[in-house]
């Protein structure tokens, strides 16, 4: 069941948002595929909805209709010290002690580690490969690290061919 939360900024709703609209014990949920602003009155909005199954589409206009969105899942922002990445790849840093984490808005936020962290990981990762190999558990009695163990490695650790 999906949450909704109110929306009276109509200007904020672009083509292609699911939109619940309500009036009079009427409801109706779609996707907006058209917006419409009234050209005298600039504070004025129409939007134009689909509704799954149906043919027609719905003009909603302000203020009969009450419209609510879907609500946005809680953000977890990182609070552990280090170093981190926004999603526009811009660093931040959270001091040891620090009593506030990052902004939501620019999240999901990646924590960068030093490479000996991350060697430390992958050199796991291939004393696995080689224990498996020494003691015969590979499949089809293969003996060596194939390209699939370092695939593997490497997707783990993110590294990619670009």
């Amino acid at each position: 069941m999906t949450d909704w939360t109110p929306q009276d900024d109509w200007s904020l709703l672009k083509v292609g948002d699911t939109v619940r609209a309500e009036r009079e014990g009427c409801v109706i949920t779609g996707k907006v595929i058209d917006r419409y602003r009234c050209p005298y009155d600039t504070e004025t909005y129409a939007l134009i909805v689909r509704v799954a199954g149906l043919v027609d589409s719905f003009r909603l206009d302000r203020p009969e209709w009450q419209l609510s969105v879907p609500a946005k899942p809680a953000v977890e922002l990182p609070t552990e010290p280090g170093h981190y990445l926004d999603r526009e790849g811009n660093g931040w840093h959270i001091r040891k002690g620090a009593t506030s984490s990052l902004p939501e808005e620019w999240a999901p936020y990646t924590r960068l580690e030093p490479v000996a962290v991350t060697a430390k990981k992958v050199l796991q990762d291939v004393r696995i490969a080689l224990q498996c190999m020494r003691d015969g558990t590979r499949p089809n009695g293969e003996f060596i690290i194939n390209t699939n163990d370092i695939d593997k490695i490497a997707t783990r650790f993110g590294v990619s061919d670009d």
